[in-house]
């Protein structure tokens, strides 16, 4: 394809609110070989308009002037034919008009071709374009207006020329439009002026009245237009209330639209350009006008999103609502877990209009929904059907110990202390409706003839339909056999203690579960996230307003309190756990604990959406002090005073958070993270953010590099006074060695020893202290580099866990899961937290 015109977008203004691309394939569709008429378009920093061929192309404004007719009347023929096709369609025929106006003949392109010339539109669809077709990269935009009354004044400095044919504008077939000749790039023609101390030989002469020409008078310069603006959204309505910058020769005015979206900027110059701002607008691009005679009023257009908060309801195949069910919204490639409540409705998050939103089943993720949100639509509630199996009856089998149907066997079941009895059959299944059941045990009773009052419990949960009873032998009676009353001392011993005693006497050295406790500490994190601004000159009282602090949730992906005062920041809390590795105070945890890494993309779009938030909340409040200073005519003197000065106060709020996001750069800084730990056996509470006494100061040594979750995410760190390391402190041995190099058996045994849940189930109220809680497993996954993968149960608390193997030996430090499971664990290999380690133990052997 050609290239024929590139402009930045910045400098265009496009009449419809269409997706130009979508409309040049429907244009193809619906026009075929006529399509080529319409150049094809690529918008994005700059519009970029192409032929479909490599041939070269002219400029309809720099033709010839002998060939200029015939060109005009060819454009015109092509026009009329491809405007017919339109209005034939129903999906274009209201844009026909609109798509075919293009700014002037600079953006005609033309070609000759054996059967005449081709030609190519390369503005289509513009309200605004440049005027010096000559320059098409500086210059200013300029509205071609439709109800000129005056013919434009011509400073008598330029050089007139008479042209040689008549000017024709061949994209505008109604009479009452007239394309401003500056705008077009075409030459009025005009007698050279006199040269100085030249005497007009004509003068006194009578000249015909198509030679006459007005003598310019310098008072023509200073003619003026009383200069209105238009606010339309990209619906064509008028926008009420919007503030409007306005720059021109007289200054700058700042206005409010009013109801029908018109503010007054004043009498300006003809000729003379003037530029409106939006300031309230996010990412709003200042447009520029030039004063037209007779045209009174300039449209601007913005877009102007409506917000809406839809409701989803979840229901069955059946049109049933189903409570407590999981979904996941996805939105702007962000992904929420929700889950719905009475009557299977979810409160969808808030969204602009136009936004695309997906949910997606999280039992069946090949059930995935893709919404729109409209005006019409988010007004009523928004459905997200799921298949459920039917399920009418629960399914008794009761067996013999051979594995044999027993039949006739009656089952009792007592549900919600209500008894529900039924008998087997042949099959030795006994049926029960499913809507008697509810999750949970069910004491269940059978009698069986021959085997007598048989007592069991039921494990009902919803997803299964059918359970099995299996009768056991019994152990028959017979002569005791006294020997085994030797065993009686050997099962005190065990029951005493003495099972511990005895894996000292068989496994020398290896310490107890109990023993190591004392070593384990909880720790507390408190961590406070900024961002540089990137913006000048704006302060809040006496501070200069250069960094924003906010606190992030990294599980959930939420941003929490956030601050431009330094002095006023706070600082989100956490636990997790430690364990103690020398005498000195020296602590292993994880680097997501002592050492977060500043989270990237998906925090800027949460701070953008941050920003915008507040923003759009300061300017409804000033649209409602607007609408009360407007429509409240009973309002005394101080009353508006003090209404303005509130007004003034939440302009200056929009003005800030329109400045930051249109900075564009969000980076996190490092955050500050401050640990402290508490040793077992301590008794701490947690109050706020400033009651951390019964925790231990510390103090980052070592962390590792790179630290993500899948990576070296281990850290070292150092209580800062050593008095307060209890002497009875287990110490951690890391080993030289890693322990996990080289073949693994599929039943290696481990256990992780930490505080699950931190404080939570830590209840101080229950407990005279804390204590870690082991989970044992085993390894399930060691073919990842950094980490090894095991099924002990964990929860949230529990990173920084010492992972030990079953000889009590340190294995790796526990560091993250999979989602919300419990069950699918990772730790981090112990030979990266010995190389923290040893650079440590080096630079205090330098020093």
């Amino acid at each position: 394809m050609k290239q024929l015109i590139k402009i930045k977008s910045s400098e265009l203004s496009f009449k419809l609110n269409l997706n130009y691309n979508g409309v040049y394939s429907r244009l193809k569709m619906l026009l075929g070989n006529k399509s080529s008429l319409f150049a094809d378009v690529s918008i994005k920093s700059s519009t970029i308009w192409f032929a479909d061929d490599n041939a070269e192309y002219m400029r309809l404004s720099d033709a010839p002037k002998a060939e200029a007719n015939t060109i005009s009347n060819a454009l015109s023929a092509n026009v009329t034919a491809v405007r017919k096709e339109m209005e034939g369609d129903n999906e274009l025929k209201e844009y026909a008009e609109d798509i075919l106006e293009i700014p002037d003949e600079s953006f005609v392109f033309y070609r000759k071709t054996s059967e005449g010339y081709k030609l190519v539109l390369a503005g289509w669809g513009c309200r605004y374009a440049h005027l010096s077709s000559s320059d098409t990269s500086g210059s200013f935009i300029k509205r071609i207006s439709k109800n000129v009354s005056e013919d434009p004044i011509v400073k008598p400095e330029e050089p007139i020329i008479k042209p040689e044919e008549p000017i024709v504008s061949p994209i505008i077939e109604d009479p009452s439009v007239i394309i401003n000749p500056i705008a077009s790039g075409d030459i009025i023609d005009k007698p050279k002026p006199l040269e100085p101390n030249k005497k007009d030989v004509n003068k006194g002469a009578k000249k015909e009245p198509s030679e006459i020409i007005e003598k310019n008078d310098p008072k023509d310069e200073l003619k003026k237009q009383s200069v209105n603006v238009r606010v339309l959204d990209q619906k064509g309505k008028p926008v009420n209330g919007e503030l409007v910058l306005v720059r021109s020769s007289l200054g700058d005015v700042s206005k409010m639209t009013s109801e029908n979206g018109i503010i007054k900027a004043g009498d300006i110059p003809y000729g003379e350009s003037f530029s409106v701002k939006f300031p309230n607008i996010q990412g709003n691009v200042e447009r520029n006008f030039e004063v037209v005679p007779g045209v009174d009023t300039y449209d601007a257009h913005i877009k102007k999103f409506i917000k809406y908060s839809p409701v989803l309801f979840i229901e069955d195949q059946n049109g049933s609502s189903i409570q407590d069910y999981n979904i996941k919204v996805i939105i702007n490639g962000q992904e929420t877990a929700l889950q719905s409540g009475q009557d299977g409705v979810v409160q969808l998050p808030t969204m602009l209009e136009g936004q695309k939103f997906i949910i997606i089943d999280a039992a069946n993720y090949a059930n995935t929904e893709e919404y729109i949100v409209t005006q019409e639509k988010a007004q009523k509630p928004y459905y997200f059907h799921v298949k459920r199996a039917e399920q009418t009856k629960v399914g008794i089998t009761v067996l013999d110990k051979s594995g044999k149907p027993i039949k006739d066997a009656t089952v009792n079941l007592e549900i919600s202390n209500t008894p529900c009895q039924a008998f087997t059959e042949e099959n030795g299944r006994a049926e029960f409706p499913s809507n008697l059941f509810s999750e949970g045990d069910i004491p269940t009773t059978l009698n069986v003839k021959g085997h007598g009052i048989i007592r069991s419990t039921l494990k009902y949960t919803p997803e299964v339909s059918e359970y099995t009873i299996q009768l056991r032998n019994r152990r028959k009676g017979g002569n005791f056999d006294w020997k085994w009353l030797l065993l009686i001392p050997l099962l005190l011993l065990l029951g005493c203690g003495g099972y511990e005693l005895y894996k000292k006497m068989i496994q020398p050295g290896i310490p107890t579960i109990a023993e190591m406790e004392s070593g384990v500490v909880m720790t507390l994190s408190a961590t406070s996230y900024w961002v540089d601004l990137n913006i000048e000159n704006v302060s809040i009282g006496k501070k200069p307003l250069d960094k924003f602090y906010f606190t992030y949730n990294p599980n959930e992906n939420a941003i929490g309190d956030g601050t431009f005062d330094p002095d006023e920041r706070k600082w989100g809390l956490s636990t997790g756990t430690g364990f103690l590795i020398s005498k000195d105070g020296l602590i292993a945890t994880n680097r997501h604990i002592a050492d977060p890494i500043p989270p990237e993309e998906e925090v800027v779009k949460l701070l953008r959406k941050y920003f915008q938030d507040k923003k759009s909340s300061n300017q409804q409040i000033c649209d409602a002090i607007n609408d009360e200073l407007n429509g409240n005519k009973r309002l005394t003197k101080d009353e508006r005073a003090l209404l303005k000065e509130q007004l003034n106060h939440y302009r200056e709020q929009v003005s800030i958070f329109d400045k930051i996001l249109n900075t564009g750069d969000f980076k996190v800084g490092k955050p500050d993270c401050k640990v402290s730990v508490a040793f077992t056996g301590s008794r701490v509470q947690l109050k706020d953010q400033s009651d951390l006494n019964d925790f231990i100061k510390t103090s980052l040594r070592k962390s590792g590099n790179p630290g993500g979750a899948t990576e070296k995410d281990v850290a070292i760190i150092q209580i800062n006074n050593k008095n307060e390391i209890p002497a009875s402190a287990y110490i951690f041995s890391v080993p030289e060695n890693d322990l996990l190099d080289g073949n693994i058996s599929d039943d290696y045994e481990i256990t992780v020893l930490g505080y699950n849940q931190g404080l939570g189930l830590q209840n101080m109220e229950l407990q005279e202290s804390i204590k870690p809680q082991a989970q044992h497993g085993k390894i399930t996954n060691t073919s990842e580099q950094y980490r090894v993968g095991y099924d002990a149960p964990t929860l949230g608390g529990s990173s920084g866990s010492p992972v030990l193997n079953d000889k009590h030996q340190l294995i790796a430090v526990n560091n993250s899961g999979i989602g919300n499971t419990q069950g699918f664990n990772y730790g981090v290999r112990t030979k990266y937290l010995r190389e923290l380690l040893n650079e440590i133990n080096k630079n205090s052997n330098n020093k």
